[in-house]
């Protein structure tokens, strides 16, 4: 994983914002009080979101899972810490009663947040992958929890209810096969695998079997996926939990099947808006 930097608010920041918390009542104009008190209870709401006596609100907001890591929320105290210090700093400078020149104040504020920033210069690089793979992508997944690289599966369609918890394609992976989409315990007893090709977005089986049966792909379905029997398309059904690529094959000897992916047509819509959008760019 990335090496993560330290967590926190600036100090100069918070120190500003803490003074301009602090001198509340010092503001005379009550449009001004009351944004300081709206960004100081701003500021203290999202501080408060990262220590752990929040714990009992992320247990009870399913969506704050979204957010993944509780240190997301500083970014957004950057915000409400920035508009108190500059309070802070007009308060120091306000009214007549300067104690130094605006624009000293400002010019020796930037640069003490310069100076806490230097150390940024110096970031730690990620180390390097030395085997980087398919197999050891899964592998990692497997470890964290994730899937398809992402924080909470969040492209998953809709029909996953659970991810599965292994998959026969992590071996394959690993030995350098080809990758056999076609789950064999899905094939009735006495079935025979005749000839199986496979391409990234399609498949075509031909199968000798005397029941029928329900063919299961270890692919996720998403509209676009179709599927043939004979030539003939048929209906794909999800299953259960998992959402993989499931249809009826009838007994009757030989049968091929095949698995393609197609464009949903619903994608077409979204055509004029990319042709826009490369237009912008050009021009």
């Amino acid at each position: 994983m990335n090496p993560s930097p330290p967590h926190s608010l600036g100090l100069v920041q918070l120190v500003f914002a803490l003074l301009a918390m602090a001198s509340l009542w010092r503001f005379q104009d009550g449009e001004k009080r009351f944004h300081v008190f709206f960004f100081s209870f701003a500021l203290m709401s999202l501080i408060f979101m990262v220590l752990r006596q929040s714990a009992a609100i992320w247990d009870h907001l399913p969506l704050l899972e979204f957010v993944q890591f509780p240190f997301r929320f500083l970014g957004l105290a950057s915000l409400p810490s920035a508009l108190l210090a500059g309070a802070a700093i007009r308060l120091l400078s306000d009214q007549g009663k300067v104690v130094l020149p605006a624009f000293i104040i400002v010019l020796a504020v930037e640069a003490i947040v310069i100076a806490f920033t230097l150390p940024w210069l110096y970031p730690r690089y990620c180390p390097t992958v030395e085997d980087l793979s398919i197999a050891n992508l899964a592998k990692l997944e497997r470890s964290l929890g994730v899937v398809g690289a992402t924080s909470a599966g969040e492209y998953l369609p809709i029909w996953v209810k659970e991810v599965p918890s292994g998959s026969s394609m992590e071996a394959m992976y690993r030995s350098g096969v080809p990758i056999e989409r076609l789950e064999p315990s899905s094939l009735p007893e006495g079935a025979v695998l005749i000839s199986a090709e496979y391409s990234l977005v399609s498949a075509d089986i031909l199968v000798e079997s005397p029941h029928p049966f329900r063919a299961v792909f270890d692919t996720f379905y998403f509209p676009g996926w179709r599927a043939y029997v004979d030539g003939k398309r048929v209906s794909i059904v999800p299953t259960e939990p998992y959402g993989l690529i499931s249809f009826e094959v009838p007994a009757g000897g030989r049968e091929a099947f095949s698995c393609v992916f197609r464009i949903h047509p619903s994608a077409s819509l979204a055509k004029p808006f990319q042709h826009s959008a490369l237009w912008s760019s050009w021009r």
